[in-house]
């Protein structure tokens, strides 16, 4: 019976903090890809937004005239939110949403908190090699 708990509790402190590290990457590497297509989303509308400007299109043209070099078109009125400037900001409204990342979420036993915490880690192990230990020993009279 000591042998199985030596066993487990050794297991467990080998086990238990590499599962958290491969939880760790996969969180990480999640991270990453929503970085990734966030970057690429970006320069996806930052090429669009550079194929209108070569492509002549005139609402960008009036938009960058009236934002850049504030000049407006005559016939036409600068619309702002009351409260607010009438300066406009082009790139603002061609950014994409930056991504949102859920938190890492861990499970908070007392078994992980055993085993990784360093300190506490080594007592887990010794504990389970002296279970080990006496479970292996042979029995101190014969056929007991």
């Amino acid at each position: 019976m000591f042998v199985i708990a030596g066993t487990a509790m050794l297991l467990a402190a080998v086990l238990v903090p590499t599962a958290d590290d491969l939880s760790n990457a996969r969180w990480q590497l999640n991270k990453a890809l929503a970085m990734e297509a966030h970057a690429l989303e970006r320069i996806d509308r930052h090429e669009q937004y550079l194929a209108s400007i070569e492509g002549a299109d005139p609402d960008v043209a009036v938009a960058l005239a009236g934002a850049q070099l504030n000049l407006v078109p005559t016939g036409m009125d600068v619309l702002a939110a009351p409260g607010r400037p009438a300066d406009l900001d082009l790139f603002a409204s061609i950014e994409p949403a930056p991504p949102a990342f859920a938190p890492r979420n861990r499970v908070g036993s007392t078994l992980e908190r055993m085993v990784m915490d360093p300190s506490l880690r080594l007592w887990v192990i010794a504990g389970s090699a002296i279970l080990l230990l006496t479970g292996l020993l042979p029995a101190s009279r014969p056929g007991a």
